[in-house]
């Protein structure tokens, strides 16, 4: 049955606006009728100072939640993320919605996906 996904995109590596540039590519190419909010930067929720690039993409599959999920944590692990506290994060992907459900609470109040989910409603 076809869902639609919200996901959060976002970067603070030295090559944030390309990776995330990239990530929406590999989005709207697995998921149908995709769409993009621009991209922008955020604060890290951190407070030591980074800088985020972000965007959001809005698409439907009719994969379920797990599938898709896990096509998104290999889509980081493909493009060198470390789930280090002391690296940079060169690509983070996750599904905010799924269907009409907020799976991610704490991300879908938060900045960095608000200014993109706001662009695509």
């Amino acid at each position: 049955m076809r869902k639609k996904y919200v996901i959060s995109i976002g970067s603070n590596s030295n090559y944030a606006f390309a990776n995330v540039g990239k990530a929406i590519e590999y989005l709207c190419r697995i998921l149908e009728d995709s769409r993009s909010s621009s991209v922008y930067t955020t604060p890290s929720i951190k407070k030591d100072g980074s800088i985020y690039t972000n965007a959001v993409v809005e698409g439907f599959s009719d994969s379920d939640y797990d599938a898709v999920n896990s096509l998104l944590k290999k889509y980081e692990s493909d493009n060198g993320r470390v789930h280090d506290p002391f690296s940079k994060v060169e690509i983070d992907l996750d599904i905010v919605i799924a269907g009409n459900e907020v799976v991610r609470e704490k991300d879908y109040s938060r900045d960095y996906f608000t200014i993109g989910f706001k662009e695509l409603l």
